[in-house]
């Protein structure tokens, strides 16, 4: 899964419990916590979603601050749900993060603009702290996206993935140890 979570420069609309503002983040703003912080947890609908809660979806195989906004690809875990995958493909979901606002700054009555005709407050986010990131149904940023690309995919050759070798193997073992346990049980029933 490819997320760009923060499309840098884009004016969006945030209305909670401070009021209703315009926000924007600005180049650089992910920077400091991508190199310190590591990667940050990647769960759908910022883990409130019924179906799946606060499973991690994936982890991050690579995670940049680019010149238009942060980028993260996202091998996602074997068993996701059919609809969260298929909406992914289909390009359905938009892509939010959790941050702690590290530096920003406020025009409290900014003059009327093309982006922001109303006149009211803007915040511009300078640098966060980023705690996780990953697709929404509803993304605050319009530009904000998630969606799945082939080198997003576990494979066999990714370190995320097992070679179909390894997997039969397992599979193998596993199956052994049930004919154990069958065997015991049997054993102790007599």
């Amino acid at each position: 899964m490819v997320v760009r979570f923060s499309q840098y420069g884009t004016w969006y609309p945030i209305d909670d419990g401070y009021g209703e503002f315009l926000e924007r983040t600005m180049p650089g703003a992910f920077r400091n916590t991508i190199a310190n912080d590591g990667a940050p947890k990647v769960l759908f609908n910022h883990g409130n979603d019924a179906t799946i809660g606060r499973q991690i979806l994936g982890v991050p195989s690579l995670i940049e601050d680019r010149a238009d906004g942060p980028y993260m690809e996202v091998p996602l875990f074997p068993g996701m749900p059919d609809l969260i995958v298929s909406g992914l493909r289909a390009g359905a979901y938009g892509s939010s993060f959790m941050f702690e606002v590290v530096r920003d700054s406020w025009v409290e009555i900014p003059k009327p603009s093309a982006h922001n005709p109303d006149g009211i407050p803007e915040r511009t986010i300078h640098e966060v702290r980023l705690f996780e990131a990953g697709p929404v149904t509803w993304p605050a940023n319009p530009d904000a996206t998630a969606g799945l690309r082939a080198v997003a995919r576990p494979s066999s050759t990714s370190t995320g993935g097992i070679g179909r070798a390894e997997r039969q193997r397992r599979i193998d073992a596993l199956r052994a140890r049930i004919a154990d346990w069958e065997r015991e049980s049997e054993v102790e029933a007599v």
